[in-house]
């Protein structure tokens, strides 16, 4: 039956347990990695040089920045460095808005190698980061009439359709 046919059979390795993912889960916001503070690091930064750093060099490190998160398979943390909207101040803080607390949690395990990374990228020592966090306070819950009224607010003709096909809005 299998005559002639010399097929090799891949091999199978053992499971580890681990998956190779860095996106954020519920085990790395229960035990968050251990963060080194920036102030720690062996670099002595009086003695440091700080160069002048204008803005297009400051978005254009921002974004090769972005670009190293999504090479690395990180891209959430691409996604949130994307739309943080960075802004470079006149005192070298950058200021960021970030839209919600779990997007501010991988973005506080990843700021110190972001701001150690912005410093020798733009030789300039004095960078840092401050950060805002939107939060939607207020989340609506809409059944079916009240997402109707909402939409006829947008476009007064949909009443029109309503009337015109007898349809009736569920609750």
């Amino acid at each position: 039956m299998n005559r002639g046919l010399n097929v090799e059979r891949k091999k199978v390795s053992k499971p580890t347990g681990q998956l190779q993912s860095t996106n954020i889960g519920i085990k790395s916001i229960l035990n968050p990695k251990t963060v080194i503070d920036i102030e720690q690091e062996t670099v002595d930064l009086k003695n440091a040089s700080n160069e002048k750093v204008d803005n297009d060099a400051f978005v254009h490190a921002w974004k090769d920045y972005a670009l190293k998160a999504k090479r690395e398979k990180n891209n959430s943390l691409y996604s949130n460095l994307s739309n943080a909207n960075p802004q470079l101040g006149s005192d070298l803080i950058i200021n960021i808005t970030i839209k919600n607390s779990i997007a501010l949690k991988e973005y506080e395990i990843q700021r110190p190698e972001l701001v150690k990374f912005l410093r020798t990228k733009l030789k300039n020592h004095s960078i840092d980061i401050k950060h805002t966090v939107l939060e939607n306070a207020k989340i609506e819950h809409h059944d079916s009439k009240s997402k109707f009224k909402k939409l006829l607010i947008e476009n007064q003709s949909l009443e029109k359709f309503r009337k015109l096909f007898n349809l009736d809005i569920d609750s």
